[in-house]
């Protein structure tokens, strides 16, 4: 019964710095990687004839240049 319970033990051992070298290596993401300031606005109530511009701003955190090559918006307005 000891063997068993020693051998669970080390396989979760095991599993658990597994899991952390997978996490520390994808916290250090390769290749182009896009961080956006807000993902959502609201315009709310709009006065007719308002100005309804919004713009996202991003930033490249990875360490490849980043290319938008294919943009799809639920309208073509959005794009």
């Amino acid at each position: 019964m000891k063997k068993v319970i020693l051998g669970l033990a080390v396989l979760c051992m095991t599993f658990m710095a597994t899991n952390i070298q997978a996490q520390d290596a994808s916290d250090k993401a390769t290749g182009a990687t896009i961080k956006l300031a807000k993902e959502v606005h609201d315009y709310g109530t709009i006065v007719q004839n308002a100005d309804g511009t919004c713009e996202f701003e991003f930033v490249n955190t990875g360490t490849e240049p980043l290319v938008i090559s294919n943009c799809k918006g639920s309208c073509g307005c959005t794009v």
